[in-house]
């Protein structure tokens, strides 16, 4: 089971500026291959979450989804090249290459962005403070 760790919210966040468009491009340019990494990001509650995913399975289907080794907190592990969970596509969580912002992230360990609702620093809702 990985542990967490809390780490300052960099710019960019939550997505770094990879739409869906750039994730289904980046995808499409460099084919996935089983063993390669991927970044699932789940936006939540107002929390930011990162997990380290390996890819398990490429191409599955007609739709030719991707299957990563971990679930985001909504969906399973089948993904969209464009990143969208497969069963829950309008949900929290997306698929996302390897992120350069985020060093911390491995295997054994997820990353929690120090932010809530985007804002860094902020620890409660908007209006609640």
């Amino acid at each position: 089971m990985p542990r967490q760790v809390t780490v300052p919210a960099p710019d960019g966040f939550p997505h770094f500026g990879w739409t869906e468009e750039k994730v289904k491009a980046y995808v499409i340019e460099k084919p996935l291959a089983v063993g390669d990494h991927m970044t699932v990001v789940n936006t939540h509650g107002g929390i930011t979450t990162y997990l380290f995913a390996q890819v398990e399975a490429v191409n599955v289907g007609k739709q030719r989804r991707v299957v990563l080794s971990r679930a985001g907190f909504s969906g399973g592990t089948a993904f969209h090249r464009s990143g969208k969970n497969c069963f829950m596509p309008t949900g929290q969580s997306r698929m996302l290459p390897p992120l350069a912002e985020l060093p911390e992230l491995s295997a054994d360990q997820d990353v929690v962005l120090d932010a809530l609702y985007g804002i860094p620093g902020r620890t409660r809702a908007p209006g609640l403070e």
